[in-house]
């Protein structure tokens, strides 16, 4: 009854409860093991890994499936994301 977790970085890990495509992981580095799931979801805070805005921290204001992108308020600004350019952090 539990989940094999793949990252990106090549690591897996066994888990006891539900986790989804696109969630983040916040890992224990010292102990090796995962403390928490992040939820990818509407207004969660995030920061973008890729693209030309890398680097800047914002909320998901809405998550559109069908084109794999979310609408990201970042300030006074708002983006359209793709998905696999963002983590949450909380």
């Amino acid at each position: 009854k539990r989940t094999q977790i793949n990252l990106f970085d090549g690591r897996n890990f066994l888990y006891e409860k539900t986790c989804k495509v696109n969630d983040s992981a916040l890992i224990n580095l010292e102990k090796n093991y995962i403390e928490k799931i992040l939820p990818l979801k509407n207004e969660a805070k995030i920061i973008i890994v890729g693209g030309k805005h890398t680097g800047k921290e914002g909320k998901i204001k809405t998550i559109n499936k069908k084109l794999k992108t979310a609408e990201v308020d970042v300030g006074n600004e708002v983006y359209n994301i793709l998905i696999k350019q963002l983590t949450v952090i909380e």
